[in-house]
């Protein structure tokens, strides 16, 4: 962490009396992993007022059980005033804020495009908030997997070509994805101008690979995703291992980042495509495939440069058991410490 991520911890940041006094709203999506109600047990253990808390609620309600419900219980035992929002009616939002409410959005249980949709809501409102994320104790795929691809010392080209054997047993939902670019988030591309893609390395490669085969793109810009756990370290080979043929292909252009920081993400974008004028001769495409964080930081870039277009890969099913489970620590990117990177 850097200067940009100043009292990240959640619990530190609590101590310091950044809330004393205050009454929050806290927003937070009804997912199915354990970490999606680290906020609210947190929160009750600091005993930390809360005005309002509005869950967003998944079409699917039946998948995200009992996690859903465990959610709801424990939310009515930290506030009196509950709001229940479809995903799909997102705007709904506006009717439970207002200015000079103190918000926090937990990132932890929503995806990625619903990420994008709740920040611009406030961001139109002008409202201030604070986010944060906690972190899964155990992610999906296993280093026992990692283990399987590497296994008897092989070269990299070897362990990728196992993994391409066995990505459609591990990983076959992962394939079935929806591409999506909602309206507000279409940009402004410009007709005969050829196009940039900017995106995310992944372990399930038939994500990204699915918007890759979708555009017809001149040049591809992509993030190699490091975590910052020393426990977790072997995920970024994973991952190198996952899109060793992109990765060839394209070395030039790839930068190694961290999972945790999203203003890494935002500063080095903006280096990539405006301070070097690439804006001017390409139509910008971000695909957001990253970690949470790294989410966050591409957000943070588009609402600089709305005239990018954004595209989700969106798996239009999920499995419980693919996931992570169990959760660590909770990390927070207050209001002041956003604006004071968004002036840059």
């Amino acid at each position: 962490m850097n200067n940009r991520m100043r009292n990240s911890n959640f619990t530190n940041t609590i101590n310091v009396g950044l809330y004393s006094g205050k009454k929050i709203i806290l927003i937070l999506a009804m997912g199915f992993e354990d970490r999606n109600i680290a906020i609210i047990e947190k929160i009750k253990t600091a005993s930390l007022s809360i005005k309002k808390i509005i869950l967003l609620d998944y079409k699917n309600k039946n998948a995200n059980e009992p996690m859903r419900s465990d959610i709801i219980k424990k939310s009515n035992i930290i506030s009196k005033s509950i709001e229940i929002i479809e995903t799909n009616e997102l705007s709904k939002i506006e009717n439970h804020l207002k200015d000079n409410d103190k918000v926090i959005i937990d990132i932890s249980g929503m995806t990625r495009i619903i990420i994008f949709q709740v920040l611009n809501i406030l961001d139109r409102m002008g409202i201030f908030y604070d986010i944060v994320y906690t972190e899964a104790e155990t992610y999906f795929p296993l280093e026992s997997f990692y283990d399987s691809l590497t296994a008897d010392g092989v070269n990299k080209e070897t362990a990728f070509s196992r993994y391409l054997e066995r990505e459609k047993a591990e990983f076959a939902y992962s394939y079935d994805c929806d591409i999506i670019s909602p309206d507000e988030l279409s940009g402004k591309p410009e007709p005969g101008k050829p196009a940039m893609i900017i995106s995310f390395f992944t372990f399930k490669r038939s994500r990204l690979q699915a918007i890759l085969q979708l555009l017809e793109v001149e040049k591809k810009i992509f993030i190699l995703s490091e975590p910052v756990r020393p426990e977790l370290k072997w995920r970024r080979h994973f991952m190198e291992i996952a899109n060793l043929d992109l990765i060839q292909k394209n070395e030039p252009d790839i930068k190694i980042l961290n999972t945790l920081n999203p203003f890494d993400v935002m500063h080095y974008l903006e280096e990539k495509t405006y301070k070097n004028k690439d804006y001017s001769r390409y139509n910008l495409i971000l695909a957001p495939l990253g970690s949470k964080m790294q989410t966050i930081g591409s957000y943070f870039y588009w609402r600089k440069h709305p005239e990018i277009t954004v595209l989700f890969s969106q798996p239009r099913s999920y499995f419980k058991d693919a996931y992570s489970k169990s959760y660590k620590e909770t990390f927070i990117v207050t209001s002041e410490i956003i604006k004071e990177n968004l002036k840059c």
